[in-house]
């Protein structure tokens, strides 16, 4: 049985979305209308619960790893070029995050003691995501 199979064999309302796609049910909340996407990209298996839930509970919710959302092949995948794609990604949204900001103190927004903390921590987010790429 494949990965996708032991997934999908344990979600209801399953429904096909084209080549690899799926939707259902999502099994970490009282799902009444399928709010679950699934996509299996022959690499990994792709979940997202448009209803908020995280990864970790869906996973948990059909009694399954997440080492069952990937191929067996993973062991062959740089994972030291996936952790530096994924680190850039954290600078690259992080930075889009204080450029509206920048922009909005400009348009007269005036910032809460909240706003300053998520700017830090944003700060905080690319210098801890740089390290980690130049450590790599």
């Amino acid at each position: 049985m494949t990965n996708v199979n032991m997934i999908l064999d344990r979600l209801d309302k399953l429904k096909a979305n084209g080549k690899n796609k799926w939707t259902a049910c999502c099994p970490a909340h009282n799902d009444k209308s399928p709010s679950l996407s699934i996509k299996d990209d022959g690499e990994r298996i792709l979940i997202h619960c448009f209803a908020g839930c995280s990864n970790e509970d869906v996973v948990a919710a059909i009694g399954l790893n997440f080492s069952d959302l990937f191929a067996d092949s993973r062991k062959d995948y740089d994972l030291k070029k996936r952790r530096k794609k994924g680190y850039r990604a954290v600078i690259e949204s992080e930075t889009l995050f204080l450029k509206m900001a920048k922009s909005n103190v400009e348009h007269g927004f005036v910032m809460t003691a909240d706003d300053q903390k998520r700017i830090e921590l944003a700060m905080s987010h690319i210098k801890q995501a740089r390290a980690a790429i130049n450590e790599s």
